[in-house]
């Protein structure tokens, strides 16, 4: 079949659209905006790292009575199953779900290409960078849970988490849950936890099931 020009001519923009889309991704200045499934992200150069300035949102929306399944959809709890409140603070994500059904440290899971999920090492730096430094990655006073300014410039989200086995949400406004990447058996995994009236973040392992927020770390 003979193409004619303007057939030729709008395939060629198309590949062209989609390659800078791509190497975009790949090749992102850090502190520069980025675009990925359709919303647009602030991105944080904090030391040596670049982190996404926002939690993750990206997916279906689903029930919390539901749970997360492989299959060809991302999906996604919304905080009381309200999307204004993924749109605010980001999906919560089972760790299989974030992980996209692989159980490699550091995969690239349902962020963009170029960019992990964190490791609980990834997070470590963070946490010996601020301290170091005597930046905070949230601000205790800040009960209502939105973004708000700190001096690391991670502004973190205290998102609350989800559990679609006793099915309910919990922790808005004042607790922060986010996976990392490190797997610590076949049913838990590493997960950093922040609080409102606390400047640091913590450690402990927890079950996969359980909806938590990702954010995304360049490769």
């Amino acid at each position: 079949m003979k193409l004619t020009k303007f057939a030729v001519l709008a395939i060629s923009l198309f590949v062209l659209t989609l390659n800078i889309q791509v190497s975009a991704q790949d090749n992102v200045t850090c502190g520069d905006d980025i675009t990925y499934q359709g919303k647009t992200y602030k991105t944080v150069q904090i030391g040596e790292q670049c982190w996404f300035k926002e939690n993750l949102n990206v997916g279906k929306m689903i029930s919390v009575q539901k749970g997360q399944t492989k299959n060809d959809t991302i999906e996604k709890y919304c905080y009381n199953d309200d999307p204004a409140n993924c749109e605010l603070y980001g999906g919560l994500y089972r760790w299989n779900e974030a992980m996209q059904y692989v159980k490699t440290e550091g995969a690239q899971g349902i962020c963009p290409k170029g960019w992990h999920i964190p490791t609980k090492k990834d997070w470590e730096i963070l946490d010996e960078y601020v301290n170091n430094k005597a930046e905070k990655l949230i601000d205790k006073n800040a009960k209502s849970g939105t973004a708000f300014s700190n001096e690391s410039g991670f502004s973190a989200l205290l998102s609350g988490y989800s559990n679609s086995i006793w099915v309910w949400y919990y922790g808005l406004g004042y607790y922060g849950y986010q996976w990392t990447s490190s797997e610590t058996s076949k049913r838990n995994a590493y997960g950093i936890f922040m609080s409102y009236n606390y400047d640091n973040i913590s450690y402990y392992y927890i079950h996969k099931s359980f909806g938590y927020s990702v954010r995304c770390i360049k490769n």
